[in-house]
C-alpha cells in the first residue's frame, strides 16, 4: 500500500498512522513472535508475547485478533 519496507517499530507506528489519517479507526499490527502494536488517533502501544515454551503456534493470530476486539469492545 505504501511501497515501503517496514523495518521497525517506528516504521510500524509511522505506516499505521498514516493509515489512521486515511479513515482507519485503529490499526493492529502483528510481529509474529514479537507480539504486536495497536495504533489510533491518540495512542499507540506495543504488546509483547509471554515467555515460556512453544507448544503450537496454529491459532495465534485468530487468538492475538480476538483477543484485542474483545478489549476493545469493553471500553
Amino acid at each position: 500500500m505504501f511501497n515501503t519496507t517496514v523495518n521497525s517499530d517506528t516504521d510500524v507506528i509511522k505506516y499505521g498512522r498514516l493509515l489512521v489519517d486515511k479513515g482507519a479507526q485503529s490499526v493492529i499490527v502483528s510481529l509474529g513472535g514479537d507480539g504486536a502494536i495497536y495504533i489510533d488517533k491518540e495512542i499507540s502501544i506495543k504488546a509483547v508475547n509471554p515467555q515460556g515454551k512453544v507448544v503450537n503456534t496454529v491459532g495465534s493470530g485468530d487468538s492475538t485478533v480476538a483477543g484485542m476486539v474483545a478489549g476493545m469492545l469493553q471500553v
